[in-house]
């Protein structure tokens, strides 16, 4: 017997079987996806192409530095970043939302390594996401 005889035998029993019943996923519903708690979010604009406007969330100032972003600040001078228009709000209690311009040559993935940098390994992975 050649080998898709037995191929062919094999897969009409089974699929013809009626103690092997067929079955479907059923949908899981309305189900939302939840951002993860405790990450920063980052997300940016540019304007024309001439700057990029920041805007980055950390749910504990803490952990950049308890001085709403000036570690952070730091890191991006430190990456040749040119900022301009820094801002820094307390927001939920121990929060922070940070925003600032930067120049065209300081693009997301250098404000994505200064907050992970900032963040002492915390949070790796931060990615900043075009709005």
């Amino acid at each position: 017997m050649h080998f898709s005889t037995i191929f062919t035998t094999a897969a009409a029993i089974l699929l013809t079987s009626p103690s092997l019943p067929l079955t479907t996923a059923s949908p899981v519903g309305d189900a939302k996806l939840k951002p993860r708690q405790g990450t920063i979010g980052c997300t940016y604009t540019s304007p024309g192409g001439v700057y990029y406007a920041y805007t980055i969330t950390v749910p504990n100032d803490k952990i950049i530095d308890a001085t709403c972003g000036g570690g952070f600040l730091d890191n991006l001078h430190g990456r040749g970043c040119s900022i301009t228009a820094w801002g820094c709000d307390y927001v939920n209690g121990s929060g922070a939302r940070i925003t600032f311009n930067a120049d065209p040559f300081c693009g997301p993935d250098d404000v994505s390594a200064a907050s992970n940098a900032a963040a002492q390994g915390k949070y790796p992975g931060v990615v900043c996401n075009g709005a």
